[in-house]
């Protein structure tokens, strides 16, 4: 791979995103940060990061409604609610973007999340990836994964796509599901997770071997002389 590969995966709820960035971070041998980003943010804020959980831009209250509390090791799961003092949301973003670029300043690495797409957008080696599916096909999901009816799923599946799109938009200006503002567009019910870790996987070695005929004394830059 290329000397630097920063690589971001937004992704719909329940579409496995989170799983694509792990398996990708483990395949490449890098660093892998989703609550990591959140801990290090409760850190320069001087909060808890337990409670400042369930402000995170991929989680809700509705989770801890509807789905329950599951284990802090479970992906994709509500926290418990937040306790005072409060923390503004741009307060929060804030912490979690200085964190996000305190990490891609030491290497290479994968970010799952918190909006790091548009924070490190014009960065060296950056690959943005958003991953999808179609609703009922994440709506099973959640059922399969967690042993909830239709109903309590697709509320929570509805409520936590809007929270975390109005949250994005308000603190970041992102329109979360645009798909220009990313490289790499995956839908996962139609490819499956593996598959689509295969995928940025071969773009990255695509973008490798151009950035080789690209430099100098590579056969594109002889040919441009």
């Amino acid at each position: 791979m290329t000397e630097r590969n920063i690589i971001t995966i937004e992704r719909l709820t329940a579409c496995g995103g989170y799983y694509i960035g792990r398996a990708l971070a483990e395949r490449l041998q890098l660093p892998c940060y989703d609550r990591e980003i959140l801990t290090g943010a409760a850190q320069l804020i001087n909060q808890d990061a337990g409670p400042l959980s369930s402000r995170d831009e991929r989680r809700a209250t509705i989770w801890e409604k509807l789905l329950g509390a599951f284990s802090v090791g479970t992906p994709e799961t509500e926290y418990a609610p937040p306790t005072f003092p409060f923390v503004e949301d741009e307060s929060l973003f804030g912490a979690e973007a200085a964190v996000i670029r305190h990490a891609a300043a030491q290497g290479s690495g994968v970010f799952i999340g918190h909006g790091a797409a548009r924070v490190l957008n014009g960065q060296p080696g950056l690959l943005r990836v958003f991953c999808h599916a179609p609703r009922e096909f994440r709506v099973q999901r959640l059922r399969e994964l967690y042993g909830y009816n239709e109903r309590d799923a697709a509320a929570a599946l509805d409520a936590n796509d809007r929270q975390q799109r109005e949250y994005l938009k308000a603190v970041a200006g992102i329109n979360w599901r645009d798909a220009t503002a990313y490289d790499l567009c995956l839908n996962t019910a139609l490819i499956g997770i593996d598959e689509a870790v295969d995928i940025i996987l071969g773009v990255l070695k695509q973008r490798e071997s151009y950035d080789n005929l690209s430099a100098p004394g590579g056969e594109k830059h002889h040919e441009e002389q």
